[in-house]
């Protein structure tokens, strides 16, 4: 686990599935005190209705020291043997879904794994009520892939199905040029070096 720190590798970990505080009864790899791991919970379907629609799964372990965030856990489609398709359940379940954030970070540029991490942690969705569970009620932002346009130091291309989202909150979308402020502009398909504070979503 050092080296792979030390050789700037981003392990990424389920928190287990035996519904353990883990403060008091840590499991690992789980509860490594190394910068470069996160370590998912799980969390359940999301209900559309609820005024706080993201609930804990209850069977994942939990704890606001060791959990950095939780994903969807619950009745995942995955692949099973012999050629077929499955819904599973478990953290398991839900740390392939930050691996999935984290790789497109990696393909956008990002290359550092502190910068990765913390552009996930800084784009999740913030939910109080489970501040007990998971650290800050930090909940894996679903369908984004959100990074601050200022990690780009040199000159990157823009996806053609990629949204500019600027710090006013205003999304600018579709056309063959992007002017987000004066003298700064994204021409879709085509070179550009970043040099305002935004976000690019590759959804």
């Amino acid at each position: 686990m050092d080296t792979a720190q030390a050789n700037n590798i981003l392990i990424i970990t389920a928190s287990g599935n035996d519904s353990i505080y883990l403060d008091t009864l840590q499991q690992y790899p789980a509860c490594y005190n190394l910068n470069n791991i996160i370590t998912v919970g799980a969390q359940d379907t999301v209900a559309e209705t609820s005024s706080t629609p993201y609930t804990h799964s209850d069977f994942s372990n939990y704890s606001p020291q060791f959990v950095d965030i939780i994903a969807p856990g619950k009745n995942i489609t995955s692949t099973v043997p012999n050629n077929a398709m499955d819904k599973k359940t478990g953290t398991s379940m839900a740390a392939p879904a930050v691996a999935a954030a984290a790789i497109n970070l990696k393909y956008l540029g990002v290359n550092n794994y502190s910068q990765i991490k913390n552009c996930i942690f800084s784009h999740a969705i913030l939910q109080s009520n489970m501040a007990n569970q998971v650290d800050s009620g930090r909940i894996l932002n679903w369908g984004t892939g959100c990074i601050p346009i200022t990690i780009f130091s040199s000159v990157q291309y823009l996806q053609s199905n990629a949204t500019i989202l600027t710090n006013a909150k205003i999304h600018f979308s579709s056309g063959n040029v992007i002017s987000l402020s004066p003298g700064f502009e994204v021409k879709l398909g085509a070179e550009f070096k970043a040099t305002m504070n935004g976000c690019i979503n590759g959804n």
